[in-house]
């Protein structure tokens, strides 16, 4: 986080930065154009502005358009010569790029013939908002993203898609990687593990990532419109969201990329018996589709609010920050979800023997997760903070805060897990694999010496070995009953 000391290299969304007239100045002509410009390309349909006098009263003449030489440029022209006063011009810009909503205002005065500026008493704001989004809440100087309703809505449709997605691109890394060097990939409780999840869980995780992913759409439009949820599901509206910017485009990717998995997770529902080939070949398609899943993700998101220059970086950033946090975080659900349901239904010995070969096997994808995500997320910090105050006193900083502290409890978990519990539990295997070899080797003499007499007693006392054995597997799995939970 020590990165998070050097200058910020991007601004985030569409942030105004100057205007003519400026903020607060003082004009002695009626002005050709109200011009401004912001820190990212608009999106040319729903971006607009509304000029007001004191009155409250639209002055302008309706025609607000991004300049078709300048992305970053929005004008408008105000409908006759100004009466000496105060006036306000209201915005509201939509990033071309993440198609994050800010809006806007600032105040600027007419001049009387001799110089002198008439004395305001504030503008008297319109019950309806000028700019088409509802109530009018927006006053001079004020730059929000969203009502607080929306915010909210979005915040969960956006941490719904994306821990869907996580989750199910983890479980087919899991089908995929992690399974195959488990046991050779025969292991019977992880094939279990894999066939719960094709078949119970795959389906009802990317339909709620649809529906999410539609909520989305639909809280830009809340943005847009204000709290009025018939108007922000209008289609003529979630029409211009999809169609006119660059997060349109990447939006539809996301949609077809869910609708492609969900027909291969409806014919692994409800395919009675798929050849061979088949089987093996779905896994690594599902992981090819999920990485274009977080490249479009991350395209139509927060990484992609930056400068041209830093375009390919930055979504190069987020999308590796996805695939640590698939490694990682995804598959330590599978294991809590998927795993550990299955693997309670046998004994402590084929419990252990399940958990000594597959957890080996995912540890080195929960540490290339581990590592990627120490990695990227002070990158993706800079892109988008300045300062170290930013982290408690914007929502995207706490938002990180939270984060942050999720994923050192996280770590602390991991590290118990890797360094105290799975040794114990190796240890205790040890004894009984010795145990039981010598068991084996012993009864494989006996026989083999024609001693059949003694037989009943070897076999008894070979039990006791090998209860003695399981006890301490028992013991050791009573100590730590989620020892398959971490990394």
């Amino acid at each position: 986080m020590t990165v998070l000391s050097l200058p910020g290299i991007a601004s985030a969304h569409a942030i105004l930065l100057r205007s003519d007239p400026a903020s607060d100045a003082v004009v002695h002509t009626t002005p050709a154009q109200i011009r401004m410009w912001f820190s990212e390309g608009l999106n040319t349909t729903l971006s607009t502005v509304a000029v007001l006098n004191s009155a409250g009263q639209r002055i302008d003449r309706g025609d607000a358009h991004v300049s078709q030489s300048n992305a970053l440029e929005m004008d408008m022209t105000v409908a006759s010569a100004l009466q000496p006063g105060t006036y306000l011009v209201t915005y509201r810009s939509v990033s071309v790029g993440d198609g994050h909503i800010l809006r806007g205002s600032f105040l600027f005065n007419m001049a009387r013939p001799d110089g002198t500026v008439p004395t305001s008493n504030g503008i008297s704001m319109p019950k309806q908002d000028p700019l088409g989004g509802g109530v009018s809440t927006t006053g001079p100087g004020t730059t929000s993203g969203q009502p607080t309703s929306s915010a909210l809505f979005n915040l969960i449709m956006i941490s719904i898609a994306e821990l869907a997605a996580i989750f199910w691109v983890g479980a087919y890394v899991w089908c995929t990687f992690v399974h195959p060097r488990a046991h050779g990939g025969h292991d019977a409780i992880d094939l279990r593990a894999q066939r719960r999840f094709m078949r119970s869980f795959s389906l009802p995780l990317l339909l709620a990532l649809f529906l999410a992913t539609i909520g989305i759409l639909a809280g830009q439009g809340m943005s847009i419109v204000g709290s009025n949820w018939l108007m922000a599901f209008s289609p003529s509206l979630l029409w211009k969201l999809v169609t006119s910017s660059r997060y349109g485009t990447f939006w539809q990717m996301r949609e077809i990329v869910i609708m492609l998995t969900m027909g291969i997770a409806l014919f692994q529902r409800f395919s009675a018996r798929p050849a061979h080939v088949v089987e093996r070949l779905l896994p690594p398609l599902n992981v090819v589709l999920g990485g274009a899943l977080f490249v479009a993700v991350s395209m139509s998101s927060h990484a992609a609010a930056v400068n041209a220059s830093r375009l390919v970086f930055a979504v190069l950033v987020d999308v590796l920050h996805l695939c640590a946090a698939a490694f990682w975080v995804g598959g330590m659900l599978f294991i809590a979800t998927m795993y550990l349901p299955v693997l309670k239904r046998n004994n402590v010995v084929e419990q252990t023997r399940s958990l000594m070969a597959v957890l080996p096997a995912y540890s080195p994808w929960a540490i290339v997760g581990v590592i990627l995500t120490a990695v990227t997320g002070p990158f993706s910090a800079i892109l988008h903070l300045n300062s170290w105050q930013q982290l408690f006193t914007t929502a995207y900083g706490l938002a990180l805060t939270l984060k942050i502290a999720l994923v050192c409890a996280m770590l602390l978990i991991s590290a118990t897990h890797v360094l105290l519990l799975r040794p114990r539990v190796q240890r205790e295997w040890k004894k009984y694999t010795h145990v039981s070899a010598r068991q084996q080797t012993q009864y494989a003499m006996q026989i083999s010496g024609g001693v059949w007499h003694d037989e009943a007693h070897f076999v008894e006392q070979g039990a006791r070995f090998e209860a003695r054995a399981a006890m301490g597997l028992q013991k050791s799995e009573r100590e730590s009953p989620r020892v398959s939970t971490g990394g």
